[in-house]
């Protein structure tokens, strides 16, 4: 209010002088119509525009952040498959390897696997299941040696027939 009353001095003025005056004082004092809405307090400005920029620092960082994110995700879920897919042939090998120590034919060990691996579960492990499978299906054993499979340990060796036949004459199996 002290602005405007510089302005008017001790007198009364007339439109044009006020006009006049303003332009004089238009570093000190602005005349704005508020109910337009375009009139801000400077310190309010100043504090909202700092906000802004702190928001802009912060979304710029959090970008940023988001992208070396998806970067090092992305690599995860790479090294993640590999290591899945790894397992998985980890896990046929080790199989492979039971049914060529159960004396199956090479030429069937891809067929057996499949038949006998979805018996699979978490009571009845590979060895048992293929164990079970060969027992009703020896067709799939080598010629030259039949397989012993004992039933208590589940486990299965190979046995060359001349050798199960001498145990069964002796009366051992």
């Amino acid at each position: 209010m002290e602005e405007l009353k510089a302005l008017f001095g001790d007198s009364a003025l007339t439109y044009e002088q006020f006009e006049e005056a303003l332009e004089k004082a238009k570093d000190t004092v602005k005349l704005a119509n508020l109910i337009e809405g375009k009139y801000i307090d400077r310190d309010i400005y100043e504090k909202q525009e700092a906000k802004l920029q702190e928001y802009k620092t912060k979304a710029d960082a959090f970008d940023e952040n988001e992208k070396e994110y998806n970067s090092l995700k992305e690599q995860y879920d790479s090294m993640n498959a590999s290591y899945n897919d790894l397992l998985a042939k980890q896990d046929l090998a080790e199989k492979m390897n039971i049914i060529a120590d159960a004396n199956v034919d090479k030429k069937f060990a891809d067929y057996v696997y499949t038949k006998v691996n979805p018996n699979v579960t978490e009571e009845k492990n590979f060895q048992t299941a293929l164990g079970e499978f060969l027992k009703d299906n020896s067709q799939y054993l080598n010629a030259s040696k039949g397989t012993f499979v004992d039933l208590q340990n589940g486990s299965t060796a190979p046995q060359s027939s001349s050798e199960t036949i001498n145990k069964w004459l002796r009366g051992e199996q």
